[in-house]
C-alpha cells in the first residue's frame, strides 16, 4: 500500500475522532464557532496527510549524523495476475475520487444549466430565478424562488437566502464537497455535510429571528405544506422537514459563548499528529551486537562498498528477496528502510528497520540484509572504520 494511502487513512480515522469531539461540545458553542470548528477540522486532519511527509521526527530523508543513506533499491515481483495488479488499493481509490468528481462535476453543470433556463430577475447584486414548484433555495448571489407562492412569502425567503450569501456558505458547500470527493471511502462525511447544513440554518434563522421574532416561526411552519425539494443540488435549502423542529427550538436557545473550548480541536489534533510521527523498530532476534560499545567513524575518507559496487547489491537483493506471498495477494507495497552498520571488518552488525511499510516487507528485507556477505569496509585516516548506513529497499508489484 502507497505511503499516501496510509497516512490519508490515519488522517481520516483523525477526522471521526475530532467529530465524535464537536458532537459531544457543539452545545457549548454558538453557531458561529460550530460552523468554525467543522470548517477547521478537515484543515487539521489533512494537515496529518501533509506533515507526515515532512515529519522531522521519522527519518524519511535520514538526516541522522554519522549515517549514510545509499541509493533506493527496487524489489518487484512478476505476476500473471492481471487484476491484482489492477485493482490495487490504490487504483481503487482514484477510482472512487474519479466518480465523485464527476458526479459533483454533473450537479454543478445541473445547477449552472438550471440557471440559464429559468426566467430571471435583478434585486440589487442578487439574480432571482422563477422555478414552479421547486423548494427556494441559493446558490451564492443566485436565489431560486417559487413564482406559485405569495409575494409576501417571497419576499421574506429572498431575505432569508441573502443572508446566506453573505456570510459565504455556499463556500463552505462546495469546499466540503471536495473534501467528500477526496474522502469517498469515510461515511462520517455524509452526517458531516448535514451538521453543516444545519449550522447554516441555525445561523440565517437566528438573524431572521431577532428582526421578525414569532411571525418569522410561523411563516415556517405554514411553508411546510407543499414544498418539492431536491436534495442533491449543492444550494442552501430554505427549508427542510427533518430539521424544522430543530431550528424552531434554535431560534430561543441562545447557546453559550464558551470560544475557549473550541481551542479543544486543534489541541487535540495536534496530539494526534505527534500519536502518528510515532514509529516502532523492529530488531532481528539474535542480532550481533559486538560494535555496541565500538565508535562510529566521525568523517568517512572511503565509504563502504559492497563487492561489485551497486549494481551487484542489487542484483544479490534481487535473487535474495522473496516478495512475501501474503503481501502479493493483499497488494502491499512500500519502501522499508533498514539501518545498519558496516564493521571495520565489512560484516553487516546491528541489522534494524529504521522505517518500515508493512510487517511483512519489513521482516523479509530486514532478514536478507542481515545476512548479506562483507563488504568492502570504509576508511578513516587510512584506516578501516565502522560506518553506520541505511538502504531504501523499495517492494512493488
Amino acid at each position: 500500500m502507497a505511503d499516501y494511502i496510509k497516512y490519508l487513512l490515519e488522517a481520516n480515522i483523525i477526522l471521526i475522532l475530532l467529530f465524535a469531539v464537536y458532537q459531544l461540545m457543539k452545545n457549548q458553542l454558538n453557531y458561529n464557532w460550530r460552523r468554525a470548528a467543522l470548517l477547521a477540522i478537515p484543515v487539521m486532519t489533512f494537515a496529518v496527510f501533509v506533515f507526515r511527509g515532512l515529519n522531522p521526527f521519522q527519518p524519511n530523508a535520514m538526516y541522522k549524523f554519522q549515517v549514510y543513506q545509499l541509493n533506493t533499491i527496487d524489489v518487484g515481483t512478476e505476476t500473471n495476475s492481471n487484476s491484482a495488479s489492477f485493482f490495487s488499493i490504490e487504483s481503487a481509490y482514484w477510482l472512487g475520487v474519479f466518480v465523485f468528481f464527476t458526479i459533483l462535476s454533473v450537479r454543478l453543470v445541473s445547477l449552472i444549466g438550471s440557471y440559464f433556463k429559468s426566467e430571471k430577475t435583478k434585486k440589487g447584486n442578487f439574480t432571482i430565478i422563477h422555478v414552479p414548484n421547486k423548494n427556494c433555495a441559493s446558490f451564492f448571489n443566485v436565489i431560486q424562488i417559487n413564482p406559485l407562492l405569495g409575494i409576501d412569502e417571497q419576499e421574506v425567503i429572498i431575505e432569508h437566502e441573502k443572508i446566506h450569501a453573505q456570510k459565504k456558505h455556499s463556500f463552505d458547500v462546495l469546499y466540503l464537497e471536495l473534501v467528500h470527493c477526496l474522502s469517498w471511502f469515510n461515511p462520517i462525511i455524509i452526517f458531516y455535510k448535514r451538521e453543516l447544513t444545519d449550522v447554516h440554518e441555525y445561523q440565517v434563522d437566528a438573524v431572521m429571528y431577532r428582526q421578525h421574532k414569532s411571525a418569522y416561526m410561523e411563516f415556517l411552519l405554514s411553508y411546510s405544506f407543499g414544498t418539492n425539494l431536491n436534495p442533491y443540488l449543492l444550494t442552501n435549502q430554505f427549508y427542510t422537514k427533518s430539521t424544522l423542529i430543530k431550528r424552531l427550538k434554535s431560534m430561543k436557545n441562545n447557546s453559550k459563548k464558551r470560544w475557549a473550548l473550541a481551542l479543544v480541536l486543534p489541541a487535540m489534533a495536534a496530539c494526534f499528529t505527534l500519536v502518528s510521527w510515532t514509529y516502532v523498530e523492529v530488531h532481528q532476534p539474535n542480532m550481533i551486537n559486538s560494535i555496541a560499545t565500538e565508535k562510529l567513524a566521525d568523517e568517512i575518507e572511503k565509504m563502504p562498498e559492497f563487492k561489485g559496487g551497486q549494481e551487484a547489491l542489487a542484483s544479490y537483493l534481487g535473487q535474495q528477496i522473496v516478495y512475501p506471498q501474503k503481501a502479493k495477494e493483499n497488494n502491499i507495497e512500500g519502501t522499508v528502510f533498514i539501518g545498519f552498520v558496516v564493521t571495520k571488518t565489512g560484516a553487516i552488525s546491528d541489522a534494524k528497520v529504521v522505517r518500515g511499510a508493512d510487517e511483512l516487507l519489513d521482516a523479509e528485507a530486514l532478514r536478507v540484509i542481515a545476512s548479506m556477505p562483507n563488504w568492502t569496509p570504509g576508511e578513516s585516516g587510512g584506516k578501516a572504520v565502522n560506518v553506520e548506513m541505511t538502504l531504501p529497499i523499495k517492494f512493488k508489484l
